[in-house]
């Protein structure tokens, strides 16, 4: 049984798979998206994700502008924000992600925001 669908955004093809494998791991179905423009275009089709993981670096649309975009359409909606810089981490807890993960923290820690951020909007809910 799914867990969720986690929508990833990250122009790195190794990291879209490595967060995949391990998201599925932990039972979530994954839906990734190789920048901004490529992620909306698969919320038209396909509608929201219950959580997204979002890379603040991406070519033609950054993972900033994506995150305003996505909490426009659900201001609700558990997010992610994901970069290697600490000043881009620091940019993307002030622009309104649930969670911001250093990419360099590791997978179990990415994994372990999923699963909190999608915990505290199923708490607040059922509140």
């Amino acid at each position: 049984m799914s867990r969720g669908l986690v929508l990833i955004a990250d122009d790195e093809p190794a990291l879209r798979t490595l967060y995949s494998i391990w998201l599925e791991t932990r039972s979530y179905e994954v839906v990734a998206a190789v920048d901004g423009v490529h992620a909306l275009s698969i919320v038209e089709e396909y509608g929201l994700p219950d959580a997204a993981v979002v890379d603040v670096h991406m070519p033609r649309m950054d993972g900033l502008e994506l995150l305003v975009r996505l909490k426009d359409l659900d201001p609700a909606l558990p997010t992610i924000l994901v970069s290697a810089r600490i000043d881009a981490l620091e940019a993307a807890g002030a622009a309104g992600a649930d969670a911001v993960v250093d990419k360099a923290a590791g997978l179990g820690i990415l994994c372990d925001a999923v699963d909190g951020v999608l915990r505290s909007r199923t708490k607040s809910v059922v509140g």
